[in-house]
């Protein structure tokens, strides 16, 4: 079966969107990165800054009782946090199902969310993960115009929370190379990553024999 779709899951800082991009140009696919909150944002009708704030994130542990007492207090009583705007969990939950309709659909190339455990069964997703010394990935933050120690903590904090992200709604480990088809090291460049993704997918440019 030809492959339909490509999942990108990242350490923070190694240019996903980049490959995405890059990735969603040649073959001519959609990209969804910044663009799956987006489409969330459109079909469950909601704030796209809610989203935002939302997007691969946990609530916190008060945020989270509170939310359970709420629910199991029902017409009963207040609970300690009767907060009925969009979280973190309920975001999950609707890019799940966002996920899957874009896999469905197929033609898409859908940066980080999970989306390569979500897709485990699907034979028609192929899964990229892209990885880099934490040091190269502080320069490159740092290129964008962070500090050297705003660049550090981002990268750190990120990473803890995508790590978080994954135990909590999937139960596995981060990254989980068994679920991957290739793991590239983003220090390669852009092109070189592009090319390799390409050529892997059967959509790259051949090589002559004897070279």
């Amino acid at each position: 079966m030809p492959y339909r779709l490509i999942t990108i899951g990242r350490e923070f800082g190694c240019g996903s969107g980049e490959l995405g991009q890059r990735l969603a140009e040649s073959l001519g696919w959609k990209l969804f990165d910044r663009e799956l909150i987006d489409e969330i944002a459109r079909t469950a009708e909601l704030d796209p800054n809610a989203c935002r704030r939302t997007d691969e994130r946990l609530d916190s542990w008060l945020h989270r009782i509170g939310k359970g007492l709420w629910n199991a207090a029902g017409e009963k009583g207040p609970a300690l946090v009767p907060d009925q705007s969009l979280d973190a969990e309920g975001m999950a939950v609707l890019t799940r199902r966002v996920i899957e309709d874009l896999a469905a659909a197929g033609q898409c190339v859908i940066v980080g969310r999970g989306g390569n455990y979500l897709l485990r069964e699907r034979r028609d997703a192929f899964h990229v993960f892209l990885y880099a010394p934490r040091a190269w990935r502080i320069r490159r933050l740092q290129g964008q115009g962070f500090d050297l120690a705003a660049a550090a903590a981002l990268v750190d904090r990120k990473d803890h929370e995508r790590l978080a992200y994954i135990r909590r709604h999937f139960n596995e480990a981060w990254p989980e190379p068994h679920l991957c088809h290739l793991m590239l090291n983003a220090a390669l460049g852009p092109d070189a990553l592009a090319a390799t993704v390409l050529a892997a997918l059967g959509r790259g440019k051949s090589v002559p024999s004897g070279q």
